[in-house]
This record gives C-alpha cells, sequence and structure tokens, in this order.
C-alpha cells in the first residue's frame, strides 16, 4: 500500500523490492491504471528525486499533523490500488484522531498529488484546497490532443473539480514542461469556488517554489481571503 493507504500492515520486503523494480520501471504495479514512464512525479517521493522509499515513513505519510496544512503525499512507490483507491487522511478521521477539524485543514497536491487531493476534496468539505502544477487527467497529460475523459483515463480530476466547494487557489507555471500550463488554466476555470490562481510567469514544474511571489500568495490566500483566517 502507499502513502495514502494509512495505517498499513507490514510489507513484506519481497514485495517492496518488486515494487521498487516496477517504480524504477515507471509503471504501478500491474493492474488496471498502470501509468507510463512519461509521469516521471510517480517516481519521487519528498525525500527528493530518486530517494530509495522508506517503508517506515510511508506507512506513516498519510497523516501529517501540520500546524495548518495536511499535504497529500505523492507515494514512494507504485500502489496496487492505484492513487485514488484508498486516500487517506479523511477530514473526518483527522478530527476524530487529532481533534483537527475540516476548517482548520488546508489540502496541497502539487503534480500528481492533485490527483488525491481533488478526489478528496469532491468529497469532503475542508477549509481550502491548494493545486500545485495540477493535471486535468492521465491520459490528457500523455495525448495532449485528448477533448474527452475515457473509462480507462486513470486520473479524471477535471471531472472532480466541479464538485469541490471550499475555495482552491491553483498555481501553475506558464513554462511547465511536464505537465502543460493549459491544465493549470482548465482546472482553474471548472472550480466552482477558485480563487485568484498565481501563474508564475516563466516557471517550470519543479522551480516554482523558487519565485517570491509564490510564498506571497500563499500567505495572502491563508492569512487573509479564508473565512477563519
Amino acid at each position: 500500500r502507499c502513502g495514502y493507504c494509512a495505517p498499513s500492515p507490514p510489507v513484506p520486503s519481497r514485495w517492496v523490492r518488486g515494487q521498487q523494480r516496477a517504480a524504477r520501471r515507471g509503471l504501478w504495479a500491474a493492474g488496471p491504471g498502470a501509468v507510463p514512464s512519461w509521469c516521471a512525479p510517480l517516481r519521487r517521493y519528498r525525500g527528493g528525486p530518486g530517494a530509495p522509499p522508506n517503508p517506515e515513513a510511508v506507512r506513516g505519510a498519510g497523516t501529517w499533523p501540520l500546524p495548518a496544512t495536511v499535504s497529500a503525499p505523492q507515494p514512494a512507490w507504485p500502489c496496487p490500488g492505484g492513487a485514488e483507491a484508498e486516500p487517506a487522511p479523511r477530514p473526518d478521521a483527522l478530527q476524530r484522531g487529532y481533534g483537527v477539524s475540516p476548517e482548520n485543514i488546508i489540502l496541497y497536491g502539487q503534480s500528481i498529488g492533485t490527483v488525491p487531493t481533488v478526489d478528496l476534496a469532491s468529497r469532503y468539505e475542508c477549509a481550502a484546497v491548494i493545486l500545485h502544477s495540477p493535471l486535468m487527467s492521465g491520459l490528457r497529460v500523455a495525448f495532449p490532443d485528448t477533448r474527452k475523459t475515457y473509462c480507462f483515463d486513470a486520473f479524471p480530476s477535471i471531472d472532480k473539480i466541479s464538485k469541490v466547494t471550499s475555495p482552491v487557489l491553483v498555481i501553475h507555471g506558464t513554462e511547465d514542461e511536464v505537465i502543460d500550463f493549459s491544465h493549470g488554466l482548465a482546472m482553474y476555470e471548472r472550480c466552482p469556488r477558485a480563487v485568484e490562481p498565481l501563474w508564475v510567469e516563466g516557471a517550470g514544474h519543479n522551480d516554482i517554489e523558487l519565485y517570491a511571489q509564490y510564498l506571497e500568495r500563499l500567505k495572502q490566500f491563508i492569512s487573509h481571503e479564508l473565512p477563519n483566517s
């Protein structure tokens, strides 16, 4: 199981090694929704590009008791059920386990991490949602001319964003070389409660944090634009 599926039972080391090999090949575990090698973020975890998976860290990564935000982590290795199979943590679970009420939870997803973030936000209300370099769907990234969602499209965030009732901040670089800027623009236009987005002129997929307006926009959004700020 991946970092979204917490808590998890002990993971056999043989299974972990097999998943690591699959990750290096750029594929999720065999089965429906396997993701092709173009999706480089699948092979990255919070430890940085190419960091080896740590089963103990990943099993606890689904719930991060941070002061104001709960980040939807990217999987350290392929998840047999897919990124949306069992998204965690749920806002009500955080309330029961940590006493954190939904109005104090901000969901933050980056790149393919926006997939479980949108899925979670479409089913549970929270204080806010931040989508950093989001994708419309997996198929639309691999085949940019795709104009509709097919039944085998693994990550149809574009069809779920309209169900999100929380305020949504969309952030995207105009020169994104992995997920085209048009994805962020489409997600923003489809979102019913989108706030003023942040389009970072000249930024790519992995360097938005280096631009001063990134932190400035986050501070403005969290401190002044949310109902409880």
